[in-house]
């Protein structure tokens, strides 16, 4: 009987680690080879301009405006996509048969979004925790 092979990913929202697990007693290994990163510049350099401005219609008063949305939110929300595909790509390639994904719970969310209809069947586990600065040995 072949082992099922669990893929573990353990992601924030700047990184992504992956383990693999051949069943009980196996333990967990790290596949090295498909960590991932990204940079997430501090919103300060993001947003470095200062908001616009607008007159109000009524009187001689302005106010800012604030911005529709966070740059920053959305690189993550990139980054997000992009690992739910690495997820996707070791499935189908067949070098796993289900997923567990530990990830810090603002990132979790988006790559529940993320994640296509197939991928989710095959999620056996979610921990919204942010382990990615745990060495992998622990």
């Amino acid at each position: 009987m072949k082992p099922v092979i669990t893929l573990i990913a353990v992601a924030d929202g700047a990184r992504a680690r992956f383990y693999h697990n051949a069943g009980p007693g196996k333990g967990v290994v790290h596949a090295a080879g498909l960590d991932m990163d990204t940079e997430v510049p501090p919103g300060r350099e993001l947003m470095a301009d200062r908001p616009g401005r607008a007159f109000e219609s009524a009187t001689s008063g302005r106010s800012a405006y604030e911005p529709k949305s966070d740059p920053r939110e959305l690189i993550e929300t990139e980054f997000a996509r992009t690992v739910v595909t690495r997820i996707g790509e070791e499935l189908a390639a067949g070098r796993a048969d289900e997923i567990v994904i530990c990830a810090a719970p603002a990132m979790l969310g988006r790559m529940r979004k993320a994640m296509p209809a197939n991928l989710a069947k095959q999620l056996r586990a979610t921990l919204a925790k942010d382990l990615t600065k745990i060495a992998p040995k622990d």
